[in-house]
């Protein structure tokens, strides 16, 4: 299972977690109710790889 950076956006960068794109805000400090989120979503897509 990788993490891969791809490219920059305007304010975020896109990585693939395996197969699926993850956009991550690039700001001198990101909310934690958004790192949240998305820590989430990446959970949930492995929960789904390992079913």
């Amino acid at each position: 299972m990788t993490f891969e950076f791809s490219r920059h956006g305007g304010e975020h960068d896109l990585y693939y977690l395996h197969e699926r794109a993850v956009w991550i805000p690039r700001h001198s400090e990101i909310n934690e109710l958004t790192a949240r989120a998305e820590l989430k979503k990446c959970i949930t897509y492995l929960e789904e790889l390992n079913q």
